[in-house]
């Protein structure tokens, strides 16, 4: 039997939202974006406020630990997997994927192995925290996008990991996740990321329609 989100799917009002703790991460942030993260993390708890839904922290301390130093063996060895067949041609890559790709050639066999076990008691923290809450909620970039002139020659430097940063969690434990618009900061987007269990992504569509 597949899991479900118990709310009212047709009103916002007993749906239980969760926010990670692991979205209040400025304190390690790069410190040129620092602030900005802290400040986007306001705006989206008082922009869940304004949508008239519950919500409560939930302290996810394995996901904070693990999660973000384990999840770049997977990507890093995957991408240089896919593609080393072509790899004479990665040269005609942009720099910064190029520099992504030879990095994967680098992650031992057991960083990766562990990585990929690890995942398992990541989704059972998961579980736990489920038992409490119907879903997780995020913004879906800790930031709003940089200037093209500030990253150039760097994009696979801090801003990626920052960007990238709230969308590693539901990509290393294989959940379903959607980003809904609404969310804006200094007129830029940043957009909600909902997450739930394995195997309800129809209910997040239909939590989704009850947003818009």
């Amino acid at each position: 039997m597949f899991p479900t989100i118990k709310g009212d799917l047709g009103n916002t009002r007993g749906i239980r939202v969760g926010v990670p703790s692991w979205v209040d991460w400025w304190g390690e942030a790069p410190e040129e974006y620092s602030s900005l993260v802290e400040r986007c993390v306001h705006a989206f708890e008082n922009h869940l406020d304004r949508l008239g839904l519950e919500w409560v922290k939930v302290k996810m301390d394995l996901a904070e630990r693990l999660v973000w130093r384990l999840f770049p063996y997977i990507r890093l060895a995957e991408a240089a997997s896919t593609h080393l067949d072509k790899r004479e041609s990665w040269g005609e890559c942009f720099p910064d994927v190029r520099r992504l790709l030879e990095k994967g050639l680098s992650v031992s066999a057991t960083e990766y192995i562990n990585a990929l076990a690890t995942r398992r008691e990541v989704y059972t923290e998961l579980k736990r925290t489920l038992k409490g809450v119907d879903v997780l909620a995020t913004p879906t970039t800790c930031i709003t996008a940089p200037r093209i002139s500030e990253v150039l020659g760097r994009e696979d430097g801090a801003v990626r990991a920052v960007l990238t940063h709230n969308t590693v969690y539901a990509s290393y434990i294989g959940l379903p996740a959607i980003s809904v618009p609404g969310l804006t900061v200094d007129g830029l987007p940043l957009g909600v990321q909902l997450m739930g269990d394995r195997n309800t992504d129809r209910h997040l569509i239909e939590l989704v329609k009850t947003l818009e």
